[in-house]
C-alpha cells in the first residue's frame, strides 16, 4: 500500500511537472536558455577565434562498405576546427581498419570545400557550399556546439516541459536549426548542461546522449557521446579536448602549399570499348569490365562480370570482329566475379575457372545448361591459347586468381589489384598490388600494360611499378596532431 501511494505522489509530482509551450511565455524558457548559456560560457565560445574538438569512436560500424562515406563515418580519430564568425572549418580523420590506416581532411573556407587526401599528396576541388550544411553533423553531434547553437535560435525556441532523463530532471526544449528537422534537447535542471538531443528524419528517431561531462578550460563538455537510430546504438564517441583559441589552429583552414590539385578522375558511367592495342579491348562500364583478346583460336573474354552480353556487343560493334568466342575467364571464386558466367555460356564461351571456384560457377550456371562439364575447364596452375598465357596466382584478394599476359601486345590483364581511375593513387596499388607485381616479375615476363575488371583505365606496366616504388606507407601523415599516440 506504502509503496503504491509513494508511486501515485510521484506520478503527480511529475505531471505537474509537465507543462505545453502555449501555457509558457518567453520568459519561462529564457531561464534554461539562460542556464547553459552560463554552464557554457556561450559568449566565450562566440568570441573565440578557433574550436577545436578532438573524437576517438570506439566502436565501428559492423556493415561497413569501405567507401569514402564509411572512412570519414567510422573514423577511430576526428578533429574539428572551427572558427564560427567566419564560417570556417577543418574536419580530419583517421581510420584503422584491419590495421590499414587512411588518413584525409576535408576544410571549408569563403564558402569553398577542398578534401585532401594525405597518402597521395593530392586534393579534390569540392566547390562551394554553405556552412551548416557541411558542419551541421558536428553541431549535433556536440554539446558544446549545441548550447551555441540553442542561443542562436533563442527566439524561435519552444519549452515543452520537463523529462526525467537518468535520475534528473531535464528541461525539454526544442528549436529550428537550418537544413535540419527541429532539435530536441534534454538541459540537466541544476547544471545547465546538455545529457540528450534528438531529431526525427521521417519515421526515423536520431538521438545523441551526452555523458559523464567534464569542464575544460571553464567549459563543459560531455567526454562521451553515443549515436542511437530508433533504439540501437550505432557508435559511441569518446570526446578527448575542447581546445580554444590555439595559434596553431588559426592556420587550419587551408589546402597545405605542396599539396596539389588531383587529376582529373576517368569517367566510368557510359559504356566504353577502347583498343589496348589492335589485339585486345578494354570494354564495360562504372565498374564492370571484360577484356577481349583476339587470337587466332578464337576470341577470348577476360571477366564475366554482370552484364556481359552487352559489353561483348559493345566490343563486337566497336572492332567488326566476328570471331567465335572460345573462352571466358572467370578470374576467382567471388560471386561478383561469375554473375555473367550464364551469358558467357550463351554465346558459346567454355569457362576457365580456378579449382576453388568451379563449384560456385556449376551453381550458377545451374540452369543454363544441361552439360555443365563440358563449358567448364579447370585451370590447376596454367594454360597457353596462342598468345595468351593463364597463370594461377595466390594474391592478396583470393588464394587462388587467374591473369591473362598476351605475349602478342605485352598487355597483363587482372582483376582488382590496381583498379584506381587515376595515377596518382598509390594507396591501393601497395596494399593490393604489391603481391600481384612480384608475383609477375617471378614468372619472367615483362607486361607493357595493366588493365582491371574494375576500371576503364589502361596503364603502362612502368607507371604501375613507379606508384608502387614511390608509396611509402605511414600510419598518418606529416606529423599531423591527429598521428600523435599512434606509436
Amino acid at each position: 500500500m506504502r509503496r503504491s501511494i509513494l508511486l501515485a505522489s510521484f506520478a503527480t509530482l511529475l505531471a505537474n511537472c509537465q507543462t505545453s509551450t502555449a501555457n509558457h511565455n518567453h520568459s519561462e524558457i529564457s531561464n534554461p536558455i539562460e542556464r547553459v548559456r552560463a554552464a557554457y560560457q556561450v559568449d566565450r565560445l562566440r568570441d573565440a577565434k578557433t574550436i577545436r574538438l578532438e573524437d576517438d569512436i570506439r566502436q565501428n560500424y559492423p556493415d561497413h562498405d569501405f567507401s569514402p562515406d564509411f572512412h570519414e563515418m567510422s573514423a577511430q580519430r576526428r578533429h574539428y576546427i572551427i572558427d564560427l564568425k567566419n564560417k570556417a572549418g577543418s574536419s580530419e580523420f583517421l581510420t584503422e581498419i584491419t590495421g590499414t590506416y587512411y588518413h584525409g581532411r576535408a576544410v571549408l573556407q569563403d564558402g569553398k570545400s577542398q578534401y585532401i587526401i594525405y597518402p597521395s599528396s593530392v586534393y579534390q576541388d569540392q566547390g562551394e557550399t554553405e556552412f551548416l550544411s557541411e558542419y551541421g553533423p558536428v553541431m549535433r553531434a556536440s554539446d558544446v556546439m549545441l548550447a551555441i547553437w540553442l542561443d542562436e535560435a533563442a527566439d524561435n525556441a519552444r519549452l515543452e516541459g520537463k523529462e526525467m532523463w537518468s535520475g534528473q530532471f531535464h528541461d525539454k526544449i526544442t528549436f529550428d536549426l537550418p537544413n535540419s528537422p527541429p532539435l530536441t534537447i534534454l538541459v540537466q535542471e541544476d547544471t545547465g548542461y546538455i545529457s540528450k538531443m534528438s531529431r526525427s528524419v521521417g519515421e526515423i528517431l536520431v538521438s545523441y546522449v551526452f555523458n559523464y561531462h567534464d569542464v575544460q578550460n571553464g567549459i563543459p563538455i560531455a567526454k562521451e557521446h553515443n549515436l542511437y537510430i530508433n533504439d540501437e546504438r550505432i557508435y559511441f564517441s569518446f570526446n578527448r579536448n575542447l581546445v580554444l583559441n590555439d595559434k596553431e589552429d588559426q592556420k587550419a583552414f587551408e589546402v597545405e602549399a605542396d599539396i596539389t590539385l588531383e587529376p582529373q578522375r576517368v569517367d566510368q558511367s557510359i559504356m566504353t570499348a577502347e583498343a589496348v592495342t589492335d589485339a585486345t579491348y578494354q570494354v564495360g562500364q562504372n565498374d564492370s569490365y571484360t577484356s577481349f583478346i583476339r587470337t587466332p583460336s578464337g576470341l577470348i573474354a577476360f571477366g564475366v562480370e554482370a552484364g556481359f552480353a552487352d559489353r561483348l556487343k559493345a566490343y563486337r560493334e566497336a572492332s567488326d570482329d566476328t570471331s567465335p568466342l572460345a573462352y571466358a575467364v572467370v578470374a576467382n571464386h567471388h560471386n561478383v566475379r561469375l554473375r555473367g558466367a550464364s551469358e558467357a555460356i550463351a554465346a558459346g564461351a567454355t569457362l576457365l575457372v580456378t579449382p576453388d571456384a568451379q563449384s560456385r560457377v556449376r551453381s550458377a550456371i545451374a540452369d543454363a545448361t544441361s552439360t555443365p562439364d563440358q563449358t567448364i575447364e579447370v585451370v590447376p596452375a596454367s594454360k597457353t591459347i596462342g598468345s595468351v598465357n593463364l597463370y594461377n596466382l595466390e594474391t592478396s584478394n583470393a588464394s587462388a586468381n587467374l591473369v591473362a599476359f598476351n605475349e602478342a601486345d605485352k598487355a597483363l590483364i587482372q582483376t582488382a589489384h590496381y583498379s584506381a581511375p587515376f595515377v596518382d593513387a598509390p594507396l591501393w596499388a601497395e596494399l593490393n598490388g604489391a603481391t600481384l607485381m612480384q608475383k609477375i616479375n617471378a614468372l619472367g615476363i615483362s607486361p607493357a600494360y595493366i588493365v582491371s575488371t574494375d576500371s576503364k583505365r589502361i596503364e603502362s606496366w612502368d607507371a604501375f611499378e613507379t606508384a608502387l616504388d614511390n608509396f611509402d606507407y605511414k600510419k598518418c601523415y606529416r606529423n599531423r596532431r591527429i598521428c600523435k599516440g599512434l606509436g
